[in-house]
């Protein structure tokens, strides 16, 4: 029997599945692997390995709960310039489909001049809530994960909302 690995995606659950482990998708969001975990009757110990930047305190909050979660910071998402490219974008006068995928990369870009027209695809209503430009919309993924961000652009695509938004 392989070692169980629970994960806040898919994507991450099949790349552990890839290493050998039993891998448990959440299929969602801090919330979601505490609740998968917590609804499993799991109790530990169990080992948390996470980024710099992480929400949603998942070792402290299950340990409160009686199942011990020890944390590794194993990666970091270094904070890196927009390319000139993208600031062309984001300084112009077009629109701008944006897909945003966590709540950091969202405060990040807020940081930032932006003049286009900004058509925000966000992962989740707490990317969501972490924007903070002025955008045409903003609409958000119907599951946290990559396909459902492709979705929601690819109807942005169909439906170009900024041929009605002429001015």
């Amino acid at each position: 029997m392989s070692l169980a690995c629970y994960t806040v995606g898919e994507a991450t659950a099949q790349a552990a599945r890839d290493a050998g482990l039993r891998a448990i998708s959440a299929g969602g969001n801090a919330e979601a692997l505490i609740a998968r975990i917590l609804e499993d009757d799991v109790t530990g110990p169990m080992l948390h390995l996470r980024g710099t930047h992480a929400r949603g305190e998942v070792a402290e909050r299950l340990s409160a709960l009686g199942c011990p979660v020890s944390q590794a910071i194993v990666y970091t998402q270094n904070a890196i310039p927009l390319s000139e490219e993208a600031r062309d974008l984001l300084g112009g006068d077009g629109p701008v489909i944006l897909p945003v995928f966590s709540p950091r990369s969202a405060t990040l870009l807020g940081s930032g001049p932006v003049r286009a027209k900004l058509y925000i695809v966000a992962m989740s209503d707490a990317v969501a809530a972490s924007l903070h430009l002025n955008v045409e919309s903003c609409v958000i993924a119907a599951k946290p994960d990559f396909e459902s961000v492709a979705s929601e652009i690819n109807l942005l695509l169909e439906n170009q909302p900024w041929r009605r938004n002429l001015h």
